[in-house]
């Protein structure tokens, strides 16, 4: 098995937390949208 080298490691956890930050500011801004929805009923 070819181990990979850690610049990779490390540029492969950077990608993966950039996608987890624009799905945690995707689901505040539709948490954000639903709030004032029930603010404006």
């Amino acid at each position: 098995m070819c181990w990979p080298s850690a610049s990779d490691t490390r540029t492969r956890t950077r990608t993966r937390t950039r996608i987890r930050t624009r799905i945690r500011t995707r689901i505040r801004t539709r948490i954000r949208i639903r709030i004032r929805i029930r603010i404006r009923h």
